[in-house]
């Protein structure tokens, strides 16, 4: 059996040096240099944004006097036009003023023929002067009062016993804070008309990324200092530059440029290792 060692060991040699000269692969890698450039990198932040009327856009409609909401003509999101009319109040405010300019109406009436008799009086020397100007101070006064009445009447846009309520300017009914048959008093708004020409927007930024932005004029108005607890979101209120024809309270995606000048190589100058990109060395 020994005689069929040698034999066995020359054969594995050669078979080892086979499969040496296989693996024997010459590489070689072409280099290219590329100068570093510095541009600018747009990065965006995406975000669920609404529209909402700034402040200065939204008018808080008053009664001007004390009563019942007796009728309402319009609902939220109602487009109305300057002096419409919005609703009705019912109040016995208003039936006393009537009833006072009835009665200075009829004391007018009274004084200014007390007037003329004086004058025809005082024409044939029947009375003084005094008395006569007497007659004129009492009958400018109570004119006086009953056209303070009627300002008044036209100022409250009343008519018997209701005031009309008109839309101070041109916009969309925002919000109404009273229901037909219920209580108004003069210092609580009935309802609130919003200017569509007047509006933010109001985004949704996630904290991690808020640290990016900045105030800017025309872009960013405000960023709050509250964080949602529940959406970890932070308000941003954006002013529009241009405004859109677009719905108060609406949804909408809204990108926000965060520009930074960043160095850059060129894509091609990396390679993958460990399944991420590398720059060749």
């Amino acid at each position: 059996m020994t005689r069929f060692y040698p034999l066995i060991t020359i054969f594995l040699l050669i078979f080892a040096c086979e499969r040496a000269n296989e693996n024997d692969v010459s590489v070689n890698f072409t280099y290219k240099w590329s100068k570093v450039k510095s541009v600018e990198l747009v990065d965006y932040v995406e975000s669920i944004a609404t529209i909402e009327p700034f402040k200065a856009g939204i008018v808080q409609v008053y009664s001007k006097v004390n009563g019942i909401l007796e009728n309402l003509n319009v609902k939220v999101g109602d487009s109305v036009r300057k002096g419409d009319v919005l609703a009705l109040v019912k109040s016995s405010d208003i039936s006393d003023i009537y009833a006072q300019m009835n009665s200075l109406r009829s004391e007018l009436d009274k004084a200014e023929k007390l007037l003329d008799m004086k004058r025809k009086l005082y024409n044939i020397g029947a009375i003084s002067k005094e008395e006569l100007l007497e007659a004129e101070n009492e009958y400018n006064s109570i004119k006086a009062e009953y056209e303070g009445i009627e300002e008044k009447v036209k100022y409250y846009q009343i008519n018997k016993n209701s005031l009309y309520l008109t839309s101070p300017i041109n916009g969309i009914v925002y919000q109404i804070n009273v229901r037909e048959g219920e209580a108004v008093s003069t210092d609580k708004p009935i309802l609130s008309i919003a200017d569509p020409k007047n509006i933010v927007i109001v985004a949704k930024i996630p904290e991690n990324e808020i640290k990016d932005f900045s105030r800017y004029l025309g872009n960013l108005l405000y960023i709050s200092d509250v964080v949602n607890p529940d959406t970890r979101t932070i308000d941003v209120y954006i002013k529009p530059i241009n405004v859109p024809n677009i719905r108060i309270n609406s949804f909408f995606v809204i990108k926000i440029n965060n520009q930074k000048k960043r160095y850059v190589i060129p894509k091609d100058a990396l390679i993958y290792k460990g399944g991420t990109e590398v720059e060749r060395s």
